[in-house]
């Protein structure tokens, strides 16, 4: 690919989104050119500052003020030099509360300290660092007050008369030129404080404004080279006095729009600085839609049923604290890298590198001469034929399902404005329906004001919604008990994001699994044989079925057929063999859903999860639109609903609510063939018919 083909790939990437081969070869491009990957990366950067430009819009006043400036200018009289407004405007509580759209599509880097053992994620007024476990003090849950300013008195009406100059304010002629002869500006206005008690107002005098000041450094930069004696004698244009208006205009809006900016920061966590609730909602959710990829460490520690031991051929539980830390590199085109170890009840349980593309899965686990190296080809999408592959990997269990919550939350607030390792976090706190899926009944998340990328998830849940935690049959009241001690209300789930790269380029290493030296990889194939939507009906023997009630921002993925030979399958292989296995992959850029059907001669009985026989797996019936489900939790599998529709037996998989997954089984159906529409024999002149497409159902992710 040369520079010219390389560039116009970039420009077309800022509008619409590139094909995967484009992609792949406008990155090899940029690994061997520094040049074009300084432009691409500059571009990333300026596309997004411009389109965030209108609504971080100066005040209407400012604006005003310099156009009469401009026009006065323009008009061929002195320039009336800049009108300064009181100081109490600056940094009164009467500010805006819009934020300018500082959304960035480029690469973003958010720098923090490695994780540590004890991590600690919060200055000390906001105590959201506890680890799961701990009480939340009641003094937490309170804002600090902030002092109410009175709103600053309305501008002065400009003069008709420049005032006398301010010696201190006349700025020095530049050497060997003519300064343009523009009267100085006024002196600073005074303004009037009104004493809380005595009715006569104080006048008090100010010292010279901010917004002098940078307008006098403003103007002396922008003076104009001495122009000709026709145009001081008004025989010809003044072309430098134009330049002078437009810049004069520029530099008053920017500079109005600073201290708007400056004086937001003084407020601290004032409702002014604040965004509203609907904006969090929808700014969270469009930055896992627009994301392209993602580099970040991670530290999640977890209040769950962990697997620690075996006796006797059958698993042992421990309900305790198990931490997770790890990292991980995503790329929404490519797949992802991710390295963690987990330890809980004591010891570590899993150490494990993995790598996962569309057709194949690299695993590295344990360490040093008990690791083991395995390479699956062609794996299943989900199951019960493999393992899960949710996209986002460990992230999209703890971080991929809050824009859900967050957008069917009903009390959601934006409470306040803290920092953590310089950046700028909004505390979002809302509650939640306690299911095996949201962990508790109350969240707390901070999420980074500048890409509203959550960083911070808190779980809590209070002592009677904890049976959500794991089945019954192993979340004893005497585990809760000695779990919640005597609390009422403990921390399920602390999730935190550090080292944060968004939205960089993956280079092709990135995905390199390097194995120990001399451990040679265990091959398998899982036979399954990804295929695009046209090749259903040559690579499959029967019709498949496709949901119609997804969610409207979970698009279709990937599709993939079985080209094994039928085979017993489930727990112990007790479950008869299919004529034929299709699955589909849905992904909304924060969780994923796998459709998995079984083509069966005819129904069969099953009474407890098909997954497997020694986990502990909760099943309960739900029936939707007359048809009958089962839907299983287990804190070692996801989420999953499963039962017949005809002859096919039917599994939806993934980290959402129950209802979701049933409702995507009972609105399976055979896909709408596209029917032309009828050709109309005379068409008006330069109109086109274009063929009928069947509609597609869709609609907002529905609660518990």
């Amino acid at each position: 690919m040369d520079h010219g083909e390389a560039r116009r790939l970039m420009a077309q990437s800022l509008e619409t989104k590139l094909g995967q081969d484009e992609e792949r070869d406008l990155a090899l491009h940029l690994v061997g050119c520094a040049e074009c990957k300084q432009l691409y990366a500059g571009l990333q950067h300026a596309h997004p500052a411009l389109s965030s430009l209108a609504p971080g819009s100066p005040p209407g006043e400012a604006i005003d003020r310099a156009v009469l400036r401009s026009t006065t200018v323009l008009r061929g009289e002195a320039d009336p030099g800049p009108i300064a407004r009181p100081n109490s405007g600056i940094d009164s509580p009467t500010s805006p509360d819009v934020f300018p759209d500082d959304y960035q599509s480029g690469p973003v880097v958010i720098h923090a300290p490695a994780a540590a053992e004890s991590p600690e994620v919060a200055p000390e007024e906001i105590e959201w660092h506890e680890s799961p476990g701990a009480v939340r003090p009641p003094e937490a849950d309170h804002l600090p007050l902030h002092t109410t300013i009175e709103p600053p008195p309305p501008p002065p009406m400009l003069p008709e008369e420049p005032a006398e100059p301010a010696a201190e304010a006349v700025p020095a002629p530049v050497a060997e030129e003519e300064p343009l002869d523009l009267p100085p500006p006024p002196p600073p206005i005074e303004r009037q404080v009104r004493p809380p008690v005595e009715p006569t107002p104080t006048v008090v005098v100010q010292p010279r404004s901010e917004i002098e000041e940078l307008l006098d450094e403003e103007r002396r930069r922008l003076e104009p080279l001495p122009y000709t004696e026709a145009e001081e004698a008004g025989e010809g244009p003044r072309p430098g006095m134009w330049l002078i208006a437009i810049a004069v205009t520029v530099a008053i809006a920017a500079i109005a729009l600073v201290l708007v900016t400056r004086g937001q920061k003084l407020l601290g966590s004032s409702t002014a600085d604040l965004p509203k609730a609907t904006e969090v909602q929808s700014r969270v959710a469009r930055v896992f839609t627009d994301m392209k990829s993602l580099k970040a460490t991670f530290v999640i520690q977890r209040l769950s049923l962990y697997r620690v031991d075996t006796q006797d051929k059958a698993a042992v539980y421990s309900f305790s604290e198990g931490k997770y830390r790890g990292n991980i590199i995503y790329d929404r085109a490519e797949g992802y890298r991710q390295q963690f170890t987990l330890d809980a009840g004591g010891k570590q349980l899993s150490n494990a590198t993995i790598v996962q593309s569309a057709d194949q899965t690299q695993s590295v686990i344990g360490n040093g001469a008990n690791a083991t190296y395995v390479v699956e080809k062609n794996p299943p999408l989900g199951p019960p034929d493999g393992a899960f592959r949710p996209s986002l990997g460990l992230l999209e269990d703890a971080i991929g399902t809050v824009p859900a919550m967050m957008a069917n939350a009903k009390d959601l607030k934006v409470v306040g404005k803290t920092q953590k390792d310089g950046r700028d976090l909004y505390e979002v706190r809302f509650s939640v329906n306690p299911t095996e899926l949201t962990r508790g009944d109350q969240m707390d998340v901070f999420v980074d004001a500048q890409t509203y990328l959550p960083v911070v998830v808190k779980r809590s849940i209070s002592r009677d919604n904890a049976q959500v935690l794991g089945p019954p049959a192993t979340l004893t009241s005497d585990v809760l008990d000695k779990a919640f001690g005597s609390n009422a209300r403990v921390t399920t789930e602390v999730t935190q994001l550090s080292d944060i790269v968004k939205d960089d380029i993956i280079l092709p290493g990135d995905f390199t699994l390097n194995a120990p030296s001399g451990l040679k990889p265990q091959q398998s194939d899982g036979n399954f044989e990804q295929i695009t939507q046209a090749e259903l009906s040559t690579k499959l023997d029967f019709k498949p079925l496709f949901p119609t009630t997804l969610p409207g921002d979970f698009q279709q993925s990937e599709l993939a057929v079985d080209r094994s030979k039928p085979s017993a399958w489930g727990p112990g292989n007790s479950l008869p063999a299919p004529k034929n296995v299709f699955q589909e992959s849905y992904f909304n850029g924060a969780t994923t859903i796998v459709i998995t059907e079984r083509q069966m001669t005819a129904p069969f009985a099953i009474s407890s999860s098909p997954l497997a026989a020694d986990l502990p797996i909760t099943v309960r019936t739900v029936n939707r639109d007359g048809r009958t489900f089962d839907y299983g939790v287990s804190p070692e599998v996801p989420p999953h609903a499963f039962g017949f529709i005809g002859n096919t037996f039917v599994m939806a998989s993934g980290y959402v609510p129950q209802s979701v997954l049933v409702k995507a089984l009972a609105s399976l159906q055979e896909q709408a063939a596209q029917v032309p529409a009828p050709i109309d024999l005379s068409p008006s002149p330069g109109v086109t018919v274009a063929p009928s497409t069947s509609p597609s159902g869709g609609g907002a992710l529905p609660g518990d």
